[in-house]
Formats: structure tokens, sequence, C-alpha cells
């Protein structure tokens, strides 16, 4: 007896909507479909910002998510099929969205840097392992930057706090410039000042300090667009001093 095949209409998608727990999904033959979210783990682990954009593939029978890169066909929710991705492949996706976050932070502080000093890079390029975080061009040279984060509840040399080392050298800023504007032509003069660890002179040795910092200065006062770079030791502390004589 002849049999004949019955092909099966699958409807398309007309609307959607995602929730922090479900999936929902107008067709186009009337019905409405609600799935837990919890079947496709990149829905649920992503923002809402992320799950609303969306849009339609195959003449609607599939849905895109292209910050996800998921894909979700309506012949499988139908079917009611969950996600079939492997738990190695999402971990795999999971990890990279980290480090894509982590990156998005980390340019976000450094472009609020370089606009505190006034710098409009060319280009910002992010860099992978085991190059510098980003590439910096500017001013037609390429600049590597490295970004490291720190936890204020670190300690350093004597197993000070850090919180109480940074306190201590605002107070050594303070005595340094209270020392400049003692000198005329200094006043002039741009400092960076960068300790090698996270330590600073002990309170008796900070006079010792400023001298020779303000000593060094005097000595090496360039009247040019030049900068100095040296590194020096003093009452057992190790830190890098770059000069700059402004006009």
């Amino acid at each position: 007896m002849p049999t004949s095949a019955v092909a099966l209409q699958i409807p398309n998608v007309e609307n959607l909507t995602v929730t922090e727990d479900t999936l929902t999904v107008e067709l186009s033959d009337g019905r409405t479909l609600s799935v837990p979210l919890a079947w496709f783990p990149r829905l649920s682990h992503a923002s809402p910002k992320e799950r609303n954009n969306w849009r339609l593939i195959g003449k609607g029978q599939g849905i895109h998510w292209e910050d996800l890169d998921e894909d979700i066909s309506v012949e499988g929710l139908l079917a009611g099929k969950a996600s079939g991705e492997s738990q190695t492949s999402f971990k795999k996706w999971l990890e990279g969205r980290t480090l894509d976050r982590q990156k998005e932070i980390e340019l976000f502080y450094l472009k609020k840097f370089l606009h505190l000093l006034g710098k409009v890079p060319k280009e910002i390029r992010p860099m992978e392992p085991p190059n510098p975080d980003f590439i910096v061009i500017l001013n037609g040279k390429k600049i590597g930057v490295e970004l490291t984060e720190y936890h204020s509840n670190s300690t350093g040399k004597n197993q000070l706090p850090r919180r109480a080392i940074e306190k201590e050298w605002e107070l050594l800023q303070i005595a340094i410039m209270e020392e400049v504007e003692k000198h005329s032509k200094l006043r002039k003069t741009n400092g960076l000042l960068f300790f090698r660890k996270l330590g600073l002179p002990k309170k008796s040795e900070r006079k010792k300090f400023i001298e020779e910092l303000i000593n060094f200065s005097l000595k090496h006062i360039l009247y040019r667009s030049k900068i100095i770079r040296i590194t020096l030791d003093n009452v057992g502390i190790s830190y890098i001093f770059f000069m700059r004589q402004s006009h």
C-alpha cells in the first residue's frame, strides 16, 4: 500500500521576550512558547542588554544573539530541546567573556587616565599576552601600556597597610612641594617619582631624602624640552626620578 510523508510546516517567530528566568516566543500560527532560560546557559549568564540584542534568521525560523554567539531554532523549541553546547565549550566561552569584561574595565580607566593628562591618542589597541595590555599610538609613537590591579588591604615595607602608605605619600609630597617653592628655579620643573617597592623613607629620614631630590634637581635643570631619568638609592629606598623643565 503506498504511503506518503506529510511535511510539517514550522511556524516563524513573530516576537520574543527574555526575562531573568524565561524565554517566551510568539509564533506565526498563534502559539506562544515559554521555556526556562536555564536551558540556554549563555542567555542565563547574559546582561539584559545582551539578551535584548537579537535578530531573526532563516526567515524567522531561528533567533540569533550577536553578543553571545547563540542561535536557537523554532524547530528545537517545539521539540523541547535545550542547548546542546558541551560543558567544556561553555566553560571556555565563559572564561573568554570574563577576560573581555576585564579588558573593557581596563580600557575605561586607561581612557580616563589619558584624558586627565590631556592626551588624545590616534588609536588604542587591546593586545593579547605576552604583549602589553594595550598599545597606545600617540604622536606617531607606539607605547605599550600594562595595567595592574592592586588591593588596598595589601601591605608594603615593614608590613604597613597600603592605605597608610598612601597617606604618608601624600604628606611626603606636601613636604617636597614646600621645599620646591623655596627655589624659584624649580617652580617650572615637573617631576615624577616612582618607588621600586611599596615603601617610603622613614619620617626621620625624609629631610635627607627631600634634600637629595632638591639638590639633584638644581644640579640637572635643563632649559630645553628634555627629560632626565635616573635611578637613585637613599636610606635603603630605591626609586626612579623623572624631571622635565617646562616653559
